[in-house]
């Protein structure tokens, strides 16, 4: 049909034996990334027998598509077909709209009546299950949710002590017991698989992403904090490793492309027919399945529902998202109408550190308190960290840079780095590809054969610049650079800001330098002004350096043998400092229902 869009949906998923294509709806109506299909057969038969019209990406599409002052009696036309026809889909419209103007006093539009209008054309969440390898898109109401006996949102835990106390009170974490398929089994297996991959950056990738899941849960679990009893926790840890189960996902598919979907010769069909069976099985116990098993649990515990998810938290690692792929699949917000509002735990979060967010109506505060960032899983040697900082020797370098130019800051540096007047022994600016950056961290790379490793310039440096790349995050070699004692140097564009972490509990101002530039121009006089200090203000200097080997909890991952205890423990009382921050907020957003009883 001329009229409709077809689209080959592939949900990385299990899609592995059938695939068909989906009907999307008229392409005038919606833009192609709302079209929310999926390629099940079944699911589109079973969706065309009793057609549901608001559902998904066309929830929002009800007002325009069934107005009928501004189009005419069947309203907008290009938005209906042979299924999806303006009688079926604008009934209840229509019979709410008759309602409100037959009110016996057409001035009596309570504030209850037009929210509950409002409401009901916005009445249902959509959500993923994914079982035995095939995906579903589910459709339950809202009002399911907010009857459910469990549904309190009074947080009564938080808020059992005295309001000056509970401000004080420590968190008490209780730990979900999850399917063994997304547990910390799964970190090992992956581990294992990506020490044979072929592709080095992709692989360094994924195999620092679980390193950092491994760092940030075992702080967790090491804090102190846990309590065996759910009712005595103030707050609930979720360890499911969700990034990697979708990267599992995706690894799977990939194979299933080059071992199935590639598959030639004669008995190409059958063979084709006996792998694709055998990914099926194999998809069933892993990736996506997995994430609805673990959605599947939570949504049976009291504990997940009493107060909307609001008290729960994971660890979303170095990124979120960590597999950027737009598909509704790739997104734990898909499989639970509640998964948007628990707090996880990442290093940078993709479209974060942009100053028009402040803009938008209740954005900037829980966003802000939903996201705790934490620090990328450098090591740190406390005493080797302390021994540098207490050198009275002048480092060879002012400034040091090494990455690629991703960002325009980053760019407008690699072009100041080419003017004569930086063509300076005490400035490193080096740029490259990651591969060329992850081979000159190995000292592998003849042309930086000056620099040395990355490790030695750190060393050598006074200032390290730390610039945006994909993200305003603070930047894995930002911490390396700490780790050796180079202060960070954190710049933005003017209406940027970096992701930091602890920002209330890390003295960050007296060890690192932040600035906000418009134009090329400002970002050289900052250069400048850093090779000065580096000639004059050498005692400023030591004073900053010793102040940040103060800070070991700064540091997500520290030497056993260089850290003491209380310095290894510094970075769970950090997170802990996060968690009791957001914690002691939630008494002052109960639920007025709770004085039911």
């Amino acid at each position: 049909d001329p009229g409709l869009q077809l689209t080959v949906c592939v949900l990385r998923s299990a899609c592995m034996t059938q695939l068909s294509s989906c009907a999307c709806r008229p392409k005038l109506m919606v833009q192609p990334q709302f079209c929310s299909c999926l390629c099940f057969a079944s699911l589109i038969t079973a969706a065309r027998g009793r057609p549901k019209c608001w559902v998904g990406a066309f929830a929002r599409l009800r007002d325009e598509c069934c107005n009928t002052e501004k189009y005419g009696s069947m309203g907008r036309r290009d938005c209906w077909d042979q299924d999806f026809k303006f009688d079926s889909c604008c009934k209840e419209f229509a019979t709410l709209a008759d309602e409100s103007v037959h009110l016996e006093d057409i001035n009596l539009h309570f504030l209850e009546d037009s929210i509950e209008i409002e409401a009901s054309h916005h009445n249902e969440e959509t959500f993923l299950t994914v079982n035995n390898g095939l995906a579903v898109e589910s459709v339950t109401r809202r009002s399911d949710y907010v009857t459910h006996p469990a549904l309190r949102f009074d947080f009564a835990v938080q808020a059992q002590k005295s309001w000056t106390v509970a401000m004080k009170l420590q968190p008490s974490i209780y730990v979900h017991k999850l399917p063994a398929c997304g547990s910390h089994l799964l970190l090992e297996k992956v581990m294992q698989e990506y020490s044979l991959s072929t592709n080095e950056t992709w692989t360094a990738f994924v195999r620092q992403q679980v390193s950092h899941l491994n760092v940030i849960d075992d702080a967790i679990m090491r804090s102190g904090a846990i309590v065996e009893n759910p009712e005595e926790a103030t707050l609930f840890y979720v360890p499911a490793f969700w990034s990697m189960l979708i990267e599992e996902m995706l690894n799977l598919h990939s194979q299933f492309e080059d071992q199935v979907l590639h598959t030639g010769g004669v008995d190409a069909i059958e063979v084709r027919q006996a792998k694709a069976r055998d990914f099926s099985l194999r998809a069933q116990a892993t990736g996506l399945g997995c994430i609805s098993q673990t959605f599947d649990y939570l949504r049976r515990s009291p504990f997940y529902i009493r107060n909307a998810a609001y008290d729960h938290f994971w660890i979303a690692g170095i990124q979120h998202p960590f597999n950027p792929i737009a598909r509704p699949a790739c997104h734990i917000e898909s499989y639970d109408v509640f998964a948007k509002n628990m707090m996880f735990m990442a290093s940078g979060v993709r479209e974060y550190g942009f100053a028009d967010s402040l803009f938008d109506w209740g954005t900037p505060l829980y966003a802000g308190l939903q996201r705790i960032f934490v620090p990328y899983s450098s090591v740190v040697h406390c005493r080797h960290l302390e021994s540098l900082a207490r050198s009275m020797r002048k480092r060879r370098l002012a400034i040091a840079f090494i990455g690629s130019a991703t960002s325009r800051v980053r760019h407008w540096t690699l072009e100041l780095s080419r003017e004569p007047e930086f063509f300076d022994d005490r400035v490193l600016l080096k740029f490259g590809e990651v591969g060329q950056i992850q081979a000159a961290s190995r000292g592998e790379k003849r042309e930086w054969a000056d620099a040395g490793n990355a490790t030695l310039v750190y060393q050598q440096a006074d200032f390290c610049l730390v610039l945006p790349g994909h993200l305003h995050d603070m930047t894995k070699r930002c911490y390396d650079a700490m780790a050796q004692g180079c202060l960070p140097v954190v710049v933005t564009k003017h209406r940027f800001w970096m992701a930091l972490p602890f920002p209330s509990q890390v003295r960050w101002r007296d060890f690192a330098t932040f600035r906000r530039i418009r134009v090329k121009d400002e970002l050289r006089g900052i250069l400048r002004e850093l090779v000065a200090r580096h000639e004059h203000d050498q005692p400023d200097i030591r004073g900053r350096r010793l102040a940040l080997a103060s800070e070991a909890g700064v540091f997500a991952a520290h030497d056993h043998i260089g850290c003491t205890p209380d310095e290894r423990a510094a970075f769970s009382r950090y997170l802990l400092g996060e968690l009791q921050a957001r914690q002691a907020i939630m008494p002052h957003i109960r639920s007025s229902w709770l004085f039911d009883e």
